[in-house]
Formats: structure tokens, C-alpha cells, sequence
């Protein structure tokens, strides 16, 4: 039996969003779909972007516990990866 875990590029904690805001590591305007305009949605201010170096590695470092064994997740559903045109590419580097 395997496991699949979903994940979508928006995050919902404060205290993480505090902290990427801070770090310039928010995407403007994601919108899961890339509808157009892209402003006005749900996800702006809240999509990590993931073109960023850092912000990648925090995103790794923060994930790893699920597929290091502690919870089991053998794979991801990346979910919502059109956030722009880039974000499913560097979501899985």
C-alpha cells in the first residue's frame, strides 16, 4: 500500500505567511487555474514562489517529515500548480 499526500502552493498559517511576506517569498497575484486578470482570488498573498532558491529549501525542509518515514507519504498530488506558469516545474525540483 502507498500513500499520496496533497499539497497546493498556497499556504494558510499565519506565522508562515508572516514569515515569507517578510522574506519577499510570496508570488503576487497567484490564482490556481491562471484565470485572467490574475488578482482578486482566494490565493493572492498566500502562494509561495517557488522560483525563489530559499524559499524552495524552506518549502523542502518544511515537507520533509512527511516522506522522510516519520508520516509515510510515499508521493504528492501537487494540486492548483498553475499558480503561474512556472510554479508545478519548481515546486518538484
Amino acid at each position: 500500500v502507498r500513500m499520496a499526500g496533497i499539497r497546493k502552493p498556497r499556504i494558510g498559517n499565519a506565522k508562515d505567511l508572516k514569515m515569507l511576506k517578510e522574506n519577499g517569498w510570496i508570488l503576487p497575484n497567484g490564482e490556481p487555474g491562471g484565470s485572467y486578470p490574475p488578482e482578486g482570488h482566494y490565493a493572492d498573498g498566500r502562494s509561495v514562489d517557488y522560483s525563489i532558491p530559499a524559499a524552495r529549501a524552506w518549502y523542502a525542509k518544511e515537507m520533509e517529515h512527511y516522506t522522510n518515514g516519520t508520516w509515510g507519504v510515499d508521493f504528492w498530488w501537487n494540486d492548483e500548480g498553475e499558480t503561474n506558469y512556472y510554479t508545478f516545474w519548481y515546486w518538484n525540483v
